[in-house]
């Protein structure tokens, strides 16, 4: 992997990102069942009413990138959950972060999440596709399906569980499908109910 990468803070630890880190470094959570983390597309969903009958805990924070993951990973590690689930990445590409510099960092995470018990089943989950029309940061699918392909591989290497949901939010343009999303990039209700959908199928939480 590449070496450390320089980074504008200010493009990582964002207001937002503070305030969460402070109330999450106030709480109290020791275990659950499901523990999901990751940027906005993690935080703004009501994870515990889409899946009621699991405790489940929600560490994701708008705008986070996998440099602000990483450096937070303790409050992540310190929580004892059964099923462990990330979706991070799309910040990176936005803020011009390539794949090689993206997985040097994930790599990092992954190195972090070894102290987790083996109780623990964790899965890295695919960057949904976007409207690219919508974005003003030029990202484009072609690029989210390249780092898909790259950690995917790199989960294999690493023994570590990947989640697909790339196909499933995929509109016959290949780009996000309008039914999923209110702006091209963020999930609307009936995208995250097709989520939990994925989840529950892809893993037999039932």
């Amino acid at each position: 992997m590449s070496s450390e990468i320089v980074f504008d803070k200010s493009l990582v630890f964002s207001e937002n990102y503070n305030f969460r880190c402070s109330l999450f470094e106030n709480l109290d959570t020791k275990e659950c069942d499901i523990l999901f983390t990751g940027d906005s597309l993690t935080e703004k969903c009501e994870w515990n009413e889409l899946f009621p009958e699991f405790n489940v805990v929600n560490r994701g924070i708008s705008g986070d990138t996998v440099i602000g993951l990483n450096e937070r990973m303790d409050q992540i590690t310190g929580i004892k959950a059964t099923h462990l689930f990330i979706l991070i990445g799309i910040n990176d590409l936005q803020q011009k972060r390539n794949s090689t510099q993206i997985l040097y960092y994930i790599e990092k995470i992954i190195e972090k999440l070894r102290i987790i018990e083996s109780g623990c089943k964790v899965y890295f989950q695919s960057i949904l596709p976007v409207i690219t029309v919508n974005l003003e940061s030029g990202v484009t699918n072609f690029q989210i399906r390249e780092l898909n392909r790259d950690l995917n591989l790199l989960c294999i290497s690493k023994k570590i569980g990947y989640l697909e949901l790339h196909p499933h939010f995929t509109g016959i343009n290949g780009e996000l499908d309008p039914n999923f999303t209110y702006d091209g990039l963020h999930l609307n209700g009936n995208g995250y109910i097709k989520w939990a959908e994925i989840i529950r199928k892809s893993l037999e939480l039932n």
